[in-house]
């Protein structure tokens, strides 16, 4: 049975069901410059890119969640279709979390954000809706997320 639920906790959150994790509160600004992050075997570095528009983002990957580290650049297109996300991004710029460049280009993160799941971190970045799972990269591979996380679907 202690198998089953070990099986049980892993596949859920990598097909969308995360309701059996505890939830970390993100909405406070940290206070430190650099922060101390969870250390977690299944921790992922990934990336966000944009060759179109050149900016990139960086963040860890934990569980679903997705922490966005600060120095990470966003599109400061106002020009959108539609994005769920709007009013999240809207709050970020109004907290100071998430402000222009110099040269008024890009957005940039001035603190890590964490958010509750790949798209919404994406649509963030992006100002539009956005698949996070085919949008985030792993670092190290270059895969998708969705195609790290289907792996270890296959894995077990």
């Amino acid at each position: 049975m202690e198998f089953f639920l070990e099986q049980i906790q892993l596949i859920l959150p990598v097909v969308g069901f995360d309701f059996l994790r505890s939830r970390r509160v993100s909405a406070e600004p940290s206070s430190q410059k650099f922060p101390v992050l969870p250390v977690s075997s299944s921790a992922l570095e990934v990336v966000l890119t944009s060759k179109k528009y050149g900016y990139n983002a960086n963040a860890i990957e934990t569980d679903g969640e997705i922490n966005v580290l600060a120095g990470s650049r966003a599109s400061s297109s106002k020009d959108v279709a539609q994005n769920s996300y709007a009013p999240l991004r809207e709050q970020l710029m109004k907290d100071g979390r998430l402000r222009p460049t110099p040269d008024g280009a890009f957005l940039e993160f001035t603190d890590d954000v964490s958010f509750a799941s790949p798209s919404a971190a994406a649509a963030v970045i992006n100002n539009r809706n956005t698949n996070g799972r085919t949008a985030w990269r792993l670092k190290s591979t270059g895969q998708t997320l969705k195609e790290w996380q289907d792996a270890q679907i296959t894995a077990s």
